[in-house]
């Protein structure tokens, strides 16, 4: 748990609390099985911004662990303050006490951890909206998820702003229209996981598996899209390539497809490498992989875990067939063995160690047994090889990778997994305080430099103090060098030179980068073009340039980006000119030909119009802009000029689309849609809740709140409320208890109705006048 804390610390900037971190008074006081503390209510936990509490089982059920968020804070931006983590020991037991073990300890507690932070279903609700800066609450269904068919299976998709453009760019799948959540399990896996079958690998998919995990991209941008946090840094991703630039039919069809993608298995019953090389076992299909065999090696089966072998005799029979399990192994097709071995197994598959060239076109495959190497070159793709021509060493045949890139671009294993003292990024160990050595293997509060350890923490010159807590001749990626220690990039560089935005060297993974800038897109306005070839936004400026132009095109003099003093910039023909051609405004400050605004007959500039077009309709608003919008309204619908959508100061948008001062009667204001709603039919005053006031004939149902017909429940009557009739129709009087209607009685009768009355009420009020008489 503390190790994870330190890889949270590195990853997230929070809005931090004000004092202490009280739990919120209108959360439910039980979260799952945990009471919460009173204490924790009311004193709270100081210097925290998340509080954690965990607890452990032993059921057998099937799960490693679960987790749940129990309270979002009440201040400023509303994130998870408060969580509950499960870890099931009975699982947990299985997978040993060495160092390999405890990375996979800790890859499902970040794993639990990210869905308290933000990383859950339930938690969707509460996501910032950017439009409106609010929770998105029920709003979430229609605005963070669609639901498509794939593979036969209704699928979810996430669709928030940089989990798609994440999916678009990296399946080079631009009509993506989000990322795929996992559409089979249980209720703890379906929708609250990342589809398996198109990202199987990474960290936030359902369920364990034994290949190395990869905290992505996705992941990362999942994060930023919670709206919880004001920084996320990308840089703790790990790369991953499952599926990587195979674009939409891959993502949408994966194994069903027509083309045979290398992440699924052709023949299921056969021993293979993985997709990734890192073990080898049987393709099977589970319950997450939507019918698709994909291999899973067994624990036993894993190439890069040096403590998988344990029994004397299986340990004998690896090292007669050259089998070497390392943190710099991969699975090869290989039926090598030593000379003098006898094998019995018919296994076509080991585990070599490696290296590759910087370049993936040479592969050395390295058998430290017999201090022998044998090298694969670009040519030998797909090849066999005898190990060793002479016999004398070994015998038998390597077979070289069919796919060298695939191969070599991997993020390389922390050495010795960080000792169990630290967390493995991008091939690095972020050491825990106090520890420290390539491997975290070094008890240390300062530096460590040539695995000793310098109490001052003050590397040698020329040297960076690294989060392993080495000094090194260079910074990992996100961090700079300068004065002995390695420094945090803005965030918005992968690599840079010193802390600000105009020092980078590379880019995140949706930005490229321009002039020592990270864009989004190149400024083509300013010549600048995306070269595919460096990755990079180039330019295509000169300043040899013909006519008024201060700068233009390198391959055309004539075409300006920029112009001369006492020019403007006219993009129509890319031309510079001394005054603007009718229909535009000379802006001064950027040298440009500006076209008036839309409606404008007379302008100071582009923002401040001093005469409309009033014969097409247009009028001048209040920001001196020129609208066809009505009158107190600021924004109207560019189809309908009759609906208002924005309306000017505290005016209220109505229903039928104007502005007004107050909700008038027969309408009311609606939190949720922030303008005044018309009442039911018939209804005269009303709120969210329903009429509470009906005109005349009608009354207020007290349960649905609708208006109905006095006449459909009293007959004859006139006016009424829900209990009782209060006026009857003419001819037509109240009953002895007030409730109903009762036909009226004649003038013979004992009763004496009014002067000129001909006929009254037994309570004297007069239905019908005499002749003569109003």
């Amino acid at each position: 748990m503390e190790t994870s804390k330190n890889f949270f610390q590195r990853l997230l900037k929070v809005y931090p609390i004000k004092g202490n971190n009280i739990f919120t008074t209108n959360w439910p006081k039980k979260c799952q099985e945990i009471t919460i503390p009173q204490n924790d209510q009311t004193i709270g936990i100081p210097n925290s911004d998340l509080h954690l509490y965990v607890i452990y089982n032993k059921e057998n059920d099937g799960t490693n662990a679960d987790a749940i968020y129990c309270a979002l804070a009440d201040q400023e931006i509303e994130r998870p303050t408060f969580g509950r983590v499960n870890f099931n020991l009975r699982y947990m037991d299985k997978l040993g006490k060495d160092h390999k073990s405890f990375e996979n300890y800790l890859e499902i507690t970040i794993h639990e951890i990210l869905h308290v932070i933000g990383f859950s279903a339930n938690l969707m609700y509460y996501w910032i909206d950017p439009e409106t800066n609010e929770p998105y609450n029920t709003d979430y269904i229609n605005k963070l998820q669609i639901k498509l068919n794939y593979r036969g299976l209704k699928t979810t998709l996430l669709t928030s702003k940089n989990v798609v453009k994440v999916t678009k760019k990296y399946y080079n799948c631009p009509t993506a229209q989000g990322m795929q959540l996992e559409n089979q399990g249980g209720v703890g896996s379906v929708g609250a996981h990342w589809e398996r079958t198109v990202i199987f690998n990474e960290i936030m998919t359902a369920g364990g598996i034994t290949v190395n995990i990869a905290f992505s991209i996705f992941t990362i941008a999942a994060l930023k899209d919670t709206g919880f946090y004001p920084d996320v840094n990308e840089n703790m991703a790990d790369q991953i390539y499952w599926g990587k630039g195979k674009g939409c039919d891959f993502l949408e069809n994966a194994c069903q497809s027509q083309t045979q993608y290398p992440e699924f298995a052709q023949n299921i019953n056969d021993y293979q490498c993985s997709f990734e090389y890192d073990g080898f076992g049987i393709a099977f299909i589970d319950q997450y992989s939507d019918g698709c065999p994909i291999i899973y090696p067994n624990f036993d089966q894993i190439c890069s875990n040096p403590y998988i072998i344990n029994d004397k005799n299986k340990k004998n029979q690896e090292l007669k067939q050259l089998s070497n399990y390392s943190t710099n192994s991969k699975c090869f097709q290989s039926s090598v063995s030593k000379s003098s071995s006898i094998i019995y197994s018919e296994s076509n598959l080991r585990c070599h160690q490696f290296k590759c060239s910087s370049d993936a076109s040479q592969i050395t495959i390295i058998f430290p047994e017999i201090q022998h190497e044998l090298i694969c070159g670009i040519e030998d793709q797909g090849q066999k090889k005898d190990i060793d021509q002479s016999g004398k060493k070994a015998k038998g045949q390597v077979t070289c990778p069919q796919d060298y890139i695939r191969f070599c671009n991997f993020t390389p294993i922390c050495p010795n997994f960080c000792s169990q003292q630290g967390v493995c990024v991008r091939g690095q160990c972020i050491c825990q305080a106090g520890y420290g050595g390539i491997d975290c293997s070094i008890k240390c509060s300062g530096a460590v430099h040539n695995q000793t350890c310098i109490k001052n923490s003050q590397c040698p010159s020329g040297l960076f103090l690294n989060p392993d807590n080495t000094c090194k001749s260079d910074c990992p990626q996100g961090l700079f060098g300068r004065q002995g220690k390695c420094l945090p990039c803005d965030s918005s560089c992968s690599r840079c030179t010193g802390p600000s935005a105009n020092e980078c060297t590379k880019c995140l993974f949706l930005t490229l980068l321009q002039e020592n800038q990270c864009v989004e897109q190149c400024n083509q306005k300013y010549g600048y073009s995306f070269n595919q070839a460096s990755g990079k936004c180039e330019s295509e400026m000169s300043r040899i340039c013909k006519g008024n132009c201060e700068t233009c095109e390198k391959k055309n003099s004539l075409l300006c980006y920029t112009c001369k003093k006492g020019f403007f910039f006219y993009q129509a023909d890319k031309s510079c000119l001394s005054k603007c051609p009718l229909g535009f405004i000379e802006q001064q400050k950027t040298q440009e030909c500006q076209e008036l605004s839309v409606g404008c007959l007379q302008q100071i500039d582009y923002n401040t119009c001093i005469s409309c077009d009033t014969v097409k309709g247009y009028r001048l608003d209040t920001d001196k802009k020129c609208t066809l919008c009505k009158q107190n309204c600021i924004q109207c619908n560019p189809n309908d000029a009759t609906e208002c959508l924005v309306c000017e100061g505290i005016k209220l948008k109505n229903y039928d689309g104007s502005c007004v001062d107050i909700c008038q009667q027969g309408t009311f204001y609606s939190d949720n849609s922030k303008k005044c709603e018309k009442c039911s039919e018939n209804c005269i005053y009303c709120d969210e809740r329903g009429c509470s006031k009906c005109i005349d004939g009608y009354y207020a149902e007290y349960r649905t709140k609708q208006c109905f017909q006095c006449s459909s429940k009293y007959a004859n009557c006139l006016t009424c409320n829900d209990f009782s009739c209060k006026k009857c129709n003419h001819g037509y009087q109240l009953d002895s208890i007030q409730t109903n209607c009762e036909q009226a009685i004649q003038q013979s009768t004992q009763v004496e109705c009014p002067y000129g009355c001909e006929q009254c009420s037994q309570q004297g009020e007069c239905y019908k006048c005499q002749d003569g008489y109003y």
